[in-house]
């Protein structure tokens, strides 16, 4: 019949648009990775962690090149792009240090730095 066809089509369309659409959270995350070569540690932030981290440990970021491979101790998620690029900025700083270096000494026990 006419009337569930037309149905269908409107839910099959609807599912569409749904599946092909951009996702309706999009974070930003901030993570950490250290360097096995040296156990140095890398701060930065991206939209993609998944993504970025296999940047890093390819060789496609020259601050990261050299002390390859990574891996990832911590990140933490954001909704917001700038919160993420304040959280990046203080991490780099003085006081973002003492909160990592704490973060390590607390949970990451294994972590040397």
């Amino acid at each position: 019949n006419r009337k569930a066809i037309s149905t269908l089509l409107g839910r099959l369309n609807s599912f569409y648009e749904f599946i092909t659409s951009p996702p309706l959270l999009m974070f930003y995350y901030v993570y950490i990775l250290q360097s096995q070569k040296n156990n140095s540690l890398y701060i930065g932030y991206t939209s993609d962690l998944r993504k970025r981290f296999k940047q890093h440990n390819n060789g496609e970021s020259q601050a990261t090149k050299p002390f390859r491979p990574y891996k990832l101790i911590f990140y933490e998620a954001f909704l917001s792009r700038i919160d993420a690029k304040n959280r990046e900025i203080y991490l780099k700083g003085g006081y973002g240090r003492k909160t990592i270096n704490g973060l390590i000494k607390k949970y990451l026990s294994g972590i040397r730095i």
